[in-house]
């Protein structure tokens, strides 16, 4: 009886950090505005350019991605602007 606790013991242990190990995302979020009048914009590109992944800004301009935690390279494009990196 004494085995089969341990035994359940540890796999407690071990789902959980499997659990916690699997949670661990990063977010980027912001607002995409215009640099000359501080307009947001609306529906502007928002590319990850290591995943492939992506997104475009809200109505606010806002945006948020989820990622795994590390270094990524944003490519923001919109209709009538330069792209941006």
């Amino acid at each position: 009886m004494n085995f089969y606790r341990k035994l359940l013991a540890i796999l407690v242990i071990v789902c959980s950090a499997i659990g916690v190990s699997l949670s661990q995302t990063g977010r980027i979020y912001g607002i995409i505005a215009d640099e000359s009048n501080n307009e947001t914009l609306i529906g502007a590109s928002v590319l990850v350019v290591e995943t492939g992944g992506g997104t475009v800004s809200d109505i606010d301009g806002s945006f948020e991605l989820k990622l795994d935690p590390g270094k990524y390279t944003l490519e923001i494009s919109s209709i009538g602007y330069q792209t941006q990196k």
